[in-house]
């Protein structure tokens, strides 16, 4: 898992963090939106009520559509109204919900949001999986895995995260990760593990 991620030269780092949050203000009525940053392989978009075309910088997923990727592809995205970055890994489907909200249907995905400049804030980041909701803190980069079988996977390396669900919520801090799973009675809170250690070093941000 790394650490230092933002800390990039700071000219850049100012310039990137002041379009990222300038376009997240002024976006149409304030509605949710995921822009590309960066496409690698085919990466698809399915808009509410249409046929899934290939995703571009110039092509925004606004509320109600879903973003796809094979089993090569790995997408980058900017969330708004947030400003926050999602990593989609291959193989996975997100949709863009109405309420602001991430609804990660199958594979992996990063989140964070860079430290903005004056008098910009972060927010906290709701996403949800299945019948979870995951709220990330505003200062929090985590990462959520839906698998095939339906099981959650809630892995935290700065911040927290909450998971809302209907047994009570479960807080998850860094450093830690948790498993929901149809079979088990209360999610499986414990340090991250080596296996997912690695996949944050070879995948995350």
């Amino acid at each position: 898992m790394k650490r230092g991620r933002w800390a990039l030269p700071l000219p850049w780092l100012a310039s990137f963090v002041l379009a990222v949050y300038a376009e997240s203000q002024t976006a149409p009525s304030g509605r949710g939106a995921l822009t590309a940053r960066e496409l690698v392989g085919n990466v698809w978009l399915v808009p509410p009520k249409g046929q899934k075309i290939p995703m571009t910088v110039k092509t925004p997923a606004g509320e109600g559509a879903r973003l796809i990727t094979d089993k090569q592809s790995v997408a980058v995205v900017r969330w708004f109204p947030y400003g926050a970055l999602v990593k989609m890994a291959p193989q996975t489907e997100v949709a863009l919900q109405a309420n602001r909200t991430l609804r990660i249907v199958q594979g992996r995905v990063w989140i964070g949001s860079p430290p903005p400049p004056p008098p910009y804030r972060r927010y906290p980041l709701p996403v949800s999986a299945g019948d979870l909701l995951v709220i990330g803190s505003h200062e929090a980069i985590f990462s959520v895995v839906v698998t095939p079988r339906r099981a959650c996977l809630v892995s935290v390396d700065e911040g927290q995260c909450d998971i809302v669900m209907p047994s009570g919520p479960v807080r998850v801090l860094a450093g830690m990760m948790a498993l929901v799973a149809p079979n088990l009675p209360r999610p499986m809170v414990s340090p991250v593990s080596e296996k997912e250690r690695l996949l944050w070093d070879a995948g995350g941000f």
